[in-house]
């Protein structure tokens, strides 16, 4: 994750996620829903882009883009969650995640079933 990402001062950032997927509206939903603050503006991707290339993309105004688990990483801890960004970070537990969250992105329409158990959560 680039170092600029960890900054003090709260900035205003956009993320843009796959809306069409029922697991990526959730997480963003939930992260939303925590951002007290309301520095998150959540957009979703434009229709255009092939879905095999959409992906999570986190951008602080006018500054560089990361994507996918590194766009979680920099939105936890947009949100202030520097410890959880911390114990994420570290090599063991960043390595599950990263396969973990490689297997959701890859697969992530096959758990359209789970599109009502979720709005019970949402």
């Amino acid at each position: 994750m680039k170092s600029h990402f960890l900054h003090n001062s709260p900035q205003k950032v956009t993320i843009r996620y796959d809306a069409e997927c029922v697991l990526c509206s959730f997480a963003i939903k939930s992260l939303t829903r925590r951002d007290v603050d309301n520095l998150i503006a959540a957009e979703g991707l434009p229709n255009n882009i092939d879905i095999c290339d959409r992906q999570l993309e986190f951008e602080i105004h006018n500054q560089e883009k990361v994507f996918g688990f590194s766009a979680i990483l920099a939105a936890l801890n947009c949100l202030g969650y520097r410890r959880t960004v911390r114990v994420l970070n570290v090599w063991p537990v960043r390595s599950l995640v990263k396969m973990v969250y490689k297997f959701f992105s890859t697969y992530r329409y096959r758990f359209q079933f789970l599109k009502s158990f979720l709005k019970v959560f949402a």
